[in-house]
């Protein structure tokens, strides 16, 4: 092979390494970059976990202990380490229970949200039937009693139900309604009465027996309530007898975002209720994210 030939094969074989090199060397880095991008994401991901539970934390000591109004927590946006966090904070006593209100009131208010999967009478004597089925321990279980359910399994009557789409499942109620109901109806309410001062006016209008002057009472004087207002009101609604009450809680429902800060964004929505100060300053009843 002559010099020239040699030199020629040699160059090409060099070409060839340095190439294959480069090509390793640039997989090496993209796979560098996105483990460390990965990372990041992960690290910012934790922050924000971080952010929302200090949100629902900062938010239910300020509405529970502090005893700060839940209308002037709303929508407040507050700053904190690594970012800031919004909340929205929703009375459940100013809905309507369906473990605990009255049947006129179940009925009445599946009759305002629209739903029409049934007759309103029909919804709230399953409900109540539901509620006065015996418990297992009361009297011997039926045939049939643990059959047909969510899971294959139809939870114990008797108890309480522990949302409304356990409610609809029982009840046969339909995705629509569910989407209906869903405004004006808890389970963190157990005495069934609605708070006036805050029940938004759709549940406002299914109090059976409240007149459209009294309803537009209500909302002028909850704008800045005193204690003679909130008095004088109550003893002016005094024909609604057990169906409403103007004492907030026990239970709320607190939506909290939060945001890092390059933009990103987490959600928590979750229902907290008082507890023991000594053992704990409050109870989460309810988590979704």
């Amino acid at each position: 092979m002559r010099s020239s030939d040699r030199q020629g094969f040699v160059l090409v074989a060099v070409i060839g390494i340095l190439t294959l090199i480069a090509a390793l060397t640039g997989g090496a880095l993209l796979a560098l970059r996105s483990s460390v991008e990965s990372v990041a994401l992960a690290d910012e991901d934790v922050a924000l976990t971080g952010l929302v539970h200090a949100g629902i934390a900062l938010t239910a000591y300020r509405l529970l202990l502090e005893q700060q109004p839940a209308e002037e927590l709303n929508g407040q946006s507050l700053p904190l380490p690594g970012g800031r966090f919004v909340a929205s904070v929703r009375d459940e006593a100013g809905l309507v229970d369906l473990n605990g209100s009255p049947p006129d009131l179940l009925a009445s208010v599946y009759r305002a949200s629209g739903a029409s999967g049934m007759a309103p009478d029909t919804f709230a004597a399953r409900l109540v039937a539901w509620r006065e089925e015996s418990r297992p321990t009361e009297a011997p279980r039926r045939p049939g009693r643990t059959e047909a359910g969510r899971g294959g399994k139809r939870p114990v009557s008797g108890r309480p139900l522990r949302s409304l789409d356990e409610a609809a499942t029982l009840l046969g109620l339909s995705q629509r309604d569910v989407r209906a109901l869903a405004p004006l109806v808890t389970v963190y309410n157990p005495d069934g009465r609605v708070n006036v001062l805050s029940a938004n006016r759709a549940v406002l209008e299914a109090l059976p027996g409240l007149s459209r002057p009294s309803l537009e009472d209500i909302l002028a004087q909850r704008r800045a309530p005193t204690p003679e207002t909130v008095s004088a009101l109550k003893a002016s609604l005094g024909a609604l007898g057990d169906s409403i009450k103007t004492e907030p809680g026990p239970a709320y429902r607190v939506a909290v975002t939060a945001r890092g800060h390059n933009a990103r964004a987490k959600s928590v929505s979750a229902v907290i209720a008082s507890a023991n100060a000594e053992l704990a300053p409050f109870h989460v009843l309810e988590w979704s994210e």
